[in-house]
C-alpha cells in the first residue's frame, strides 16, 4: 500500500491506459460485424448486438450498401436479371429484417428514440429511398 501512495501517478496512467486498451478492443469486435453482415446470411441467434448504437449503426450501413446496389442498375428489373446481385440483395434484405427483429427485440422503445447515436429519422430515410427504387425493406 506505500508503494501505491508513493507513486499515485504512475498508477493513474497504468489504469487509465489499460482503460482505454479494453475500450478499443471492443469497438474493434463490434466493427468486425460489419463484414459479416455485408458477405453473408446471418441469423438472429449469431446476430447480438450490445447497444443501440451497435443497432443504428449496422442497419444503416446495410441499407446504405442495399442502396448503393441497386443504384448500380438503371431499373428493378435489371437488377433481377444480375443473378449475382440478386442474390446479393436478397441477402441483404434478410439481414436487414434479423438486424431489425433483433434490435427491437433486444432494446425495444429506444430504437425510435432518437439519440447522439441513433437516428431513426436517417433509416427512414434510407428506406424510403430504396421504396422508390423498388426495394422493399
Amino acid at each position: 500500500m506505500k508503494t501505491l501512495s508513493k507513486y499515485p501517478f504512475i498508477f493513474l496512467l497504468i489504469f487509465n491506459s489499460c482503460e482505454k486498451k479494453s475500450d478499443n478492443n471492443s469497438s474493434l469486435n463490434s466493427n468486425k460485424t460489419i463484414p459479416t453482415l455485408l458477405s453473408q446470411v446471418i441469423s438472429s441467434d449469431s446476430y447480438n448486438p450490445k447497444t443501440v448504437c451497435e443497432c443504428n449503426d449496422d442497419g444503416t450501413k446495410l441499407l446504405n450498401e442495399l442502396l448503393s446496389r441497386r443504384k448500380q442498375f438503371k431499373n428493378i428489373d435489371d437488377l433481377y436479371k444480375n443473378k449475382d446481385a440478386n442474390n446479393f440483395v436478397n441477402m441483404l434484405k434478410e439481414n436487414w429484417n434479423t438486424i431489425r427483429y433483433k434490435c427491437l427485440q433486444t432494446f425495444g422503445t429506444a430504437m425510435i428514440t432518437p439519440t447522439n447515436c441513433n437516428n431513426p429519422d436517417n433509416i427512414q430515410a434510407i428506406k424510403d429511398k430504396l421504396f422508390k427504387l423498388d426495394i422493399r425493406t
